[in-house]
């Protein structure tokens, strides 16, 4: 049982790498991009084919990983202006945009499904 959690928890730890770096890769080539839009660029099962802009609600949920993980890229961005980097597993990504990312920050939203 100890086996079988570990490996679970290597797993969770090796997709959320690749999660960070395609983020890193979304944003270094679409700086302007919203939320929704590297959601569905990465999970386009989960994305609205009705409007692009729309997504499972899940992602807006208070313990979402990937609006976690996308707020505390654009709070890192907003710290340290565009092209400072972001630190992660595999190295540093470089993100070259002179944008002002507080507008990125993204709310929960209760939302039904």
């Amino acid at each position: 049982a100890q086996e079988h959690r570990l490996l679970v928890r290597e797993s969770q730890t090796e997709c959320m790498k690749e999660i960070i770096a395609h983020l890193g890769k979304f944003l270094n080539d679409n700086p302007d991009a919203l939320y929704e839009e590297w959601i569905a660029a990465l999970h386009p099962e989960n994305a609205e084919y009705v409007d692009p802009n729309q997504i499972d609600h899940r992602f807006y949920l208070e313990d979402s990983d990937h609006r976690l993980l996308w707020n505390e890229f654009m709070t890192i961005m907003i710290e340290h202006k565009a092209g400072a980097g972001i630190a992660e597993a595999e190295g540093a990504i470089h993100i070259e945009c002179n944008h002002d990312w507080s507008d990125r920050i993204v709310e929960v939203k209760k939302m039904s499904p």
